[in-house]
Parts: C-alpha cells; sequence; structure tokens
C-alpha cells in the first residue's frame, strides 16, 4: 500500500502520485511484483488541488494497480468512469493495471 508521504530528495509529489517511486523505485529498483493499492484518495489533504477522479488517474498512470476511496459515492462513480474511459484509450495501461489483479484472484482460487 503506497502511502501519501512525499520523498522530497525523491520527488515533489507524494508516493502515491509519483512514477518515479512507484514505477521507476518500487517496481523498477527493488523488483517488486506484487499488487500496489493507494492509500485512501478520500484522506485529507491527499488530492491537493485534483478531484479525487482525477487523483485516481494520476495514482493509476504512477504505476498503482488499484485505488482506494473508502467513502463517497460520487468520488467512487466519478473515478469508475474516468478509470473507465482512461483504460478504453489505453489498452497498455489498462493490461498493466488490471491484469496482475486477475492472476492474483486465479493464483487464490
Amino acid at each position: 500500500m503506497l502511502s501519501h508521504v512525499t520523498f522530497r530528495s525523491l520527488d515533489t509529489v507524494s508516493s502515491t502520485f509519483s512514477k518515479k517511486i512507484v514505477s521507476g523505485l518500487l517496481r523498477g529498483d527493488l523488483g517488486f511484483r506484487g499488487l500496489v493499492l493507494t492509500d485512501d484518495l478520500k484522506m485529507a489533504g491527499t488530492t491537493g488541488p485534483r478531484s479525487v477522479p482525477e487523483a485516481s488517474q494520476s495514482a493509476i498512470e504512477s504505476g498503482a494497480n488499484m485505488v482506494l476511496i473508502s467513502w463517497g459515492a460520487h468520488a467512487q462513480i466519478g473515478s469508475y468512469r474516468r478509470l473507465s474511459g482512461l483504460f478504453s484509450r489505453d489498452n497498455h495501461l489498462a493490461a498493466r493495471a488490471i491484469v496482475p489483479i486477475l492472476e492474483t484472484k486465479q493464483a487464490l482460487k
């Protein structure tokens, strides 16, 4: 699970939205192959000037597989719609985010 902490020596944005940290450090340098999910995107101060749907897209683009939105149907539905649209336009990103989830589910059967 990603935290919303900003590691200024690595990037200027929180780790949730940092491609340098998620894709570069975690997945690349450290070789982590498991599922990556965000902490709750509804936490105070998490999204900054972004909406929760915009933050959801940023987190997925940084390398996360899943986003956590613990409450707020408007934010949840908006994020679902935004990510559905994103995945329909970018099949590679969709596969990178979704296939590991499906593989993990299959392995747990």
